[in-house]
């Protein structure tokens, strides 16, 4: 593949799981060159997709869109990774087309490169947080800034699977009722969604002038999806 198909929306998709470390996925926010998309995952949270009208979707319709592209981008080899154990999991197969498209490699390479003295003095975030809880220079909430995307406020860095389970657990209080939630719980649920949409919005103004900055570097990182 060459790195204009990177920009090719019928090709290429952009993707971000929302889960937990017990391997829980709870959303599916992607973006194929038709806006922002989530699908919901979670049984438990049928009723936040009803509501507001996402979709819920099963593992092997997500496996299945996956399969109708060519290039996956996400920020990270967590994506990757979610994809593989999904297929080995459901007893699906990936395409063996499928390439994989770390942004953050990508990214952080292009920066060193062509923005180095932009990104080397790019302020830290979450200075009320200690050290070891605010988001490195290198993370998505941190890079986006050298595209002029500053979400910082909103952002909820660190917070996203506390307000998943806020939401979660009212719903199973409510028999999955989403208008019983409290005005709080559904609070959270918008801003679940906020943090997810920028993250694949972020993602995609990076990688696009990453390539068009530094187009060699599409062939150092992109790779097979399959494990």
């Amino acid at each position: 593949m060459k790195f204009s198909d990177a920009l090719n929306h019928m090709k290429t998709i952009y993707i971000d799981f929302e889960g937990n470390k017990a391997g829980e996925l709870f959303l599916f926010g992607f973006d194929r060159g038709e806006g922002y998309q989530v699908w919901v995952l979670l049984d438990d949270l049928q009723g936040w997709a009803a509501a507001k009208g996402f979709y819920f979707a099963t593992a092997t319709e997500v496996l299945d869109l996956i399969n109708q592209h060519q290039l996956i981008i996400a920020y990270s080899q967590a994506e990757r990774a979610t994809l593989n154990q999904l297929a080995t999991a459901h007893g699906s197969s990936l395409a063996e087309h499928l390439k994989y498209l770390d942004a953050r490699k990508l990214c952080v390479a292009c920066a060193n490169s062509c923005r180095k003295t932009q990104f080397d003095q790019l302020p830290d975030l979450g200075t009320t947080l200690s050290p070891q809880s605010r988001p490195r220079k290198k993370a998505l909430i941190s890079m986006a800034r050298l595209v002029g995307l500053d979400c910082w406020r909103g952002y909820g860095f660190g917070h996203v699977m506390k307000r998943i389970q806020q939401v979660r657990t009212g719903l199973l209080a409510k028999d999955g009722q989403y208008s019983k939630l409290t005005a709080h719980q559904k609070r959270q649920a918008s801003k679940v969604i906020t943090h997810n949409t920028f993250d694949i919005e972020a993602m995609r103004s990076l990688v696009k002038t990453a390539l068009l900055e530094r187009p060699s570097l599409y062939k150092r990182y992109v790779t097979p999806l399959l494990a």
